[in-house]
């Protein structure tokens, strides 16, 4: 088993890559996606921040997929570098299987060299 930390930062990264952010508001914070669309409110940015670290990417094909979605859209750039082609490979492999714990490994590490490489 993952170790809780290790995994709440994960779906953090993989939140924040999907574009989702958390905004100052009147009385509270708001979590929203990239295209600016509320869905989520708290008091605290503490709390909003355990929102996005409960999204579990790592459990949950509906949540996993459009980020697999929006991989595969940066993946059709003209300038995709081998590294990155083997990156995207190893995603097309693990869906062969159908084993999601495979499919997120392969993710994570996809968002882990973006992150360090664009």
């Amino acid at each position: 088993m993952k170790n809780k930390e290790i995994l709440r930062n994960e779906r953090f990264m993989i939140a924040t890559f999907l574009g989702m952010h958390i905004k100052k508001k009147w009385l509270g914070y708001g979590l929203y996606t990239i295209r600016n669309k509320e869905i989520a409110w708290t008091f605290t940015k503490k709390q909003a921040k355990n929102v996005i670290c409960g999204l579990r990417f790592d459990s949950r094909w509906g949540l996993l997929i459009p980020v697999i979605e929006n991989i595969k859209n940066i993946g059709t750039d003209s300038e995709t570098s081998e590294k990155e082609y083997t990156l995207l490979d190893n995603i097309d492999n693990s869906l062969v299987v159908l084993r999601i714990d495979l499919v997120y490994q392969t993710v994570v590490k996809f968002i882990n060299w973006y992150n360090k490489n664009k």
